[in-house]
């Protein structure tokens, strides 16, 4: 099992939705239909997911990656628990996900 595909169907907080639009715009799809837009919203919020996701994972100490797979495979892991654990193994876990977001950013919009 491949713990990071456990939690991609999560709910897209709206700083995200916010940010994933900027990237629909920077990228020159600012005129599409609401619901083409929405689709694109929700495809780009998985990619980001498993970005964030293996941005922060790749971060962790080799026991901390252990014990992630391991909270992962009891299969109770929700959005908040994931987020717990990161914030409480990585104190500069909002700097890896800034830089990790703009790395994102770059390589979807291609500048």
């Amino acid at each position: 099992m491949n713990e990071l595909d456990d939690v991609e169907a999560m709910q897209i907080p709206q700083e995200i939705s916010i940010f994933l639009e900027s990237c629909l715009v920077e990228k020159g799809f600012d005129t599409l239909p609401e619901e083409t837009k929405q689709q694109m919203i929700d495809d780009l919020a998985g990619r980001l997911n498993k970005w964030l996701l293996t941005a922060t994972f790749s971060k962790l100490s080799e026991v901390d990656q252990v014990a992630f797979g391991e909270l992962m495979d009891k299969g109770s892991a929700d959005q908040n628990t994931v987020e717990q654990f990161f914030r409480s193994r990585l104190p500069d876990i909002d700097r890896i996900y800034t830089e990790a977001m703009l790395e994102f950013k770059r390589v979807y919009v291609g500048k």
